[in-house]
């Protein structure tokens, strides 16, 4: 049972990836033409709060911190329909798992910083650190 639920999640996995690229792609086509989304000026040192209202661009970003069950498949599909995604990654994540930070880096997606604690909130209580 453990192998066909595990083969269920990636599946499953795969499907919302898929969908959620096509949703947002038709999202951004069908409402960007009415979006009053502005760039930063350079007040803010280049760095870019809000989307460029005349292009049809998004942005993916995934966080990278427990597991790595779904992401070769992940990556497989990002790279079959030509998308690039940044990658915010955990340091606990990345200490456990070079060679696959590696790929991600090889197959040209960016790399951001997920932190090195990740505490799972629903977890937490007024005392924890």
């Amino acid at each position: 049972m453990k192998k066909f639920e595990k083969l269920f999640i990636g599946i499953i996995s795969n499907v919302v990836i898929v969908v959620l690229v096509f949703v947002v792609g038709i999202s951004v086509f069908l409402f960007n033409k009415n979006s009053s989304l502005e760039v930063a000026n350079s007040e803010y040192n280049g760095t870019i709060y809000a989307g460029d209202k005349n292009s049809n661009k998004v942005s993916l970003m995934i966080n990278v911190y427990w597991g790595n069950e779904s992401l070769i498949k992940m990556l497989d599909i990002l790279e079959r329909y030509e998308v690039k995604a940044t990658f915010f990654v955990g340091g606990s994540w990345v200490k456990d798992n070079p060679e696959l930070l590696k790929t991600i880096c090889s197959k040209g997606h960016e790399i951001g910083s997920h932190g090195t604690k990740h505490k799972e909130h629903g977890k937490l209580d007024y005392t924890s650190n």
